[in-house]
């Protein structure tokens, strides 16, 4: 097949012209360029029959790998490698599962013994109650007792509590001993207070004289100099008597207005007369004095 090929060639070949150069191309380029394809052909045939060995070669490699990989039918090395990591882990879990389980069985054996002392407990308890129940019942019947004996103690408190009252209305002040003394204070007070009273208007009195005579002295030397005054003016210049009578109803250049006068030794009789003291009975004691006086 090969060679029809190249003889085909070789008759298309033989007689071609270069388009470069125009001249025809020599039979010998053409059978030297047929001999160097036979020979590379020779050299593909080779290589490819070396390729398919060595394919070979290596597929029956990989067989005799995947036989040694097969342990049994269907089980492979890597399957038994994970086979043995998963029953490391599995072993490591039951001993997990082991420690756990010796963990539960103390824990359910402190459980039995908390639940044995529970009942114990309960019982005891239960006695408890009924002996509570007891003195309940005990109690609510000294209760009564006690609640009706109060009804009649609150009957006996309210009786003696208005005698008590009754005889407090009855009696007045004399259960009041404050009141008394408070009472007595105000008329030792009340007369001491009337004695300081008669002090006050006998004093009253006595001013009002004095006063009365003051003014009547102040009235009469008034009188006394406005006499002498019209007098001297009388004698000295008739003319000018009207003038002077006008005069003295003048003061400082307005009429109506009249500046009295009053002799210096017109006050003497005041200056004897000393003054009264009077005391607050709230800042300061009274004058036992006057107490006496009061009370006699």
């Amino acid at each position: 097949m090969f060679k029809k090929i190249q003889a085909r060639e070789g008759e298309i070949g033989y007689g071609l012209i270069n388009t470069k150069t125009g001249n025809a191309i020599p039979d010998k380029l053409v059978d030297r360029l047929i001999h160097r394809q036979l020979i590379q052909m020779g050299q593909v045939s080779s290589m490819r029959l070396t390729f398919i060995k060595l394919k070979q070669m290596v597929q029956e490699k990989l067989d005799a790998i995947a036989d040694l990989n097969e342990i049994a039918p269907g089980f492979l090395l890597a399957d038994f490698e994970q086979l043995k990591v998963m029953n490391q882990s599995y072993g490591d879990k039951l001993e997990e599962r082991d420690e756990e389980l010796s963990r539960l069985r103390a824990k359910c054996a402190s459980t039995i013994q908390i639940l044995a002392h529970l009942r114990e407990k309960s019982s005891a308890l239960q006695n408890d109650v009924a002996d509570l129940m007891e003195e309940r019942n005990e109690t609510e019947w000294e209760f009564f007792n006690v609640r009706s004996t109060l009804n009649l103690t609150k009957q006996h408190r309210d009786y003696c509590r208005h005698g008590i009252n009754q005889m407090r209305d009855d009696s007045g002040l004399l259960t009041q001993p404050t009141l008394l003394r408070d009472m007595e204070q105000g008329l030792v007070d009340a007369k001491v207070l009337a004695g300081e009273l008669q002090h006050v208007m006998a004093e009253y009195k006595k001013r009002a004289r004095q006063i009365k005579r003051i003014r009547t002295r102040i009235e009469e030397a008034k009188e006394m100099r406005r006499l002498g005054r019209r007098s001297s003016l009388r004698v000295r210049n008739p003319f000018l008597q009207v003038r002077n009578e006008r005069s003295d109803r003048i003061c400082r250049g307005r009429p109506s207005l009249m500046m009295p006068t009053i002799e210096e030794t017109a006050f003497d009789s005041l200056r004897s007369i000393k003054p009264k003291i009077t005391y607050d009975r709230r800042r300061h004691p009274l004058n036992p004095k006057l107490c006496k006086r009061a009370d006699g």
